[in-house]
């Protein structure tokens, strides 16, 4: 779950960024961001080079963990949440809603053709969602 919150948090700062400067900016300017609004605006302090490290890993599918939940809150408060509990219970929500609509989609099909008569066809399909 740490691995999403870096990549949202990353995220947002890019959207915010890119639309207060108009230009593209790097990830050092990401990263100095989110670490200034983490200790002003949530009086926690984490390093901007941590922020890219941890943001590297996660974007190279790499485990990624922050120990320091204070510094966790402070991220989902900067993405709209309110602790790092509200945040992984949301995002779970997500994944649920997400995958009982690809189950009920394969049931419709496999209904679909079971009632038209065809007892020997067998589908196979795989749908992956990207969260």
């Amino acid at each position: 779950m740490h691995k999403e919150l870096i990549l949202k948090t990353f995220k947002k700062a890019k959207e915010e960024l890119e639309i207060k400067t108009g230009i593209i900016v790097s990830k050092q300017k990401l990263s100095e961001h989110i670490s200034y609004r983490l200790f002003d605006d949530y009086k926690c302090q984490f390093g901007d080079k941590s922020l890219r490290i941890l943001f590297k890993n996660a974007s190279e599918e790499k485990n990624v963990s922050i120990k320091q939940f204070q510094v966790l809150n402070g991220l989902c408060n900067y993405l709209g949440y309110k602790n790092y509990i509200h945040f992984n219970s949301a995002l779970k929500r997500k994944k649920t809603y997400t995958q009982y609509n690809v189950i009920s989609f394969k049931e419709t099909i496999f209904k679909s053709f079971k009632n038209r008569h065809f007892p020997k066809l067998c589908v196979h399909f795989n749908v992956s969602v990207k969260l």
